[in-house]
């Protein structure tokens, strides 16, 4: 019996980089070439690979998790959701320029 439940898979290089996400069913995936890890099903909590899978992120088997590009030099990984975290910086501060007349 074929299995119809369709769920979001991503074709990963052999690097872990997502090339594309589509929609199927794990019969259709079983046919296509390359290299296709599930990334979400809509009724999974908590999420089975903490982040939704999008082109150019990585996935790290090891953590069994897809993870975005780093966003900034001064962003932090946060190992239990696997995703950054970058620092809010105050305006006002020394060099920044404010234009006041902004409604």
């Amino acid at each position: 019996m074929a299995n119809s439940k369709h769920t979001y898979y991503a074709e990963i290089d052999p690097d872990g980089t997502v090339l594309r996400v589509i929609v199927s069913d794990a019969d259709f995936i079983a046919k296509l070439g390359g290299t296709w890890v599930q990334t979400w099903m809509p009724d999974d909590k908590p999420h089975p690979r903490k982040n939704y899978a999008g082109p150019g992120h990585k996935f790290d088997a090891g953590r069994g998790a897809f993870v975005a590009p780093k966003p900034a030099d001064d962003a932090t990984f946060d190992e239990e959701t696997c995703r950054w975290s970058v620092p809010v910086k105050p305006i006002g501060g020394a060099g920044d320029i404010i234009d006041e007349t902004l409604p």
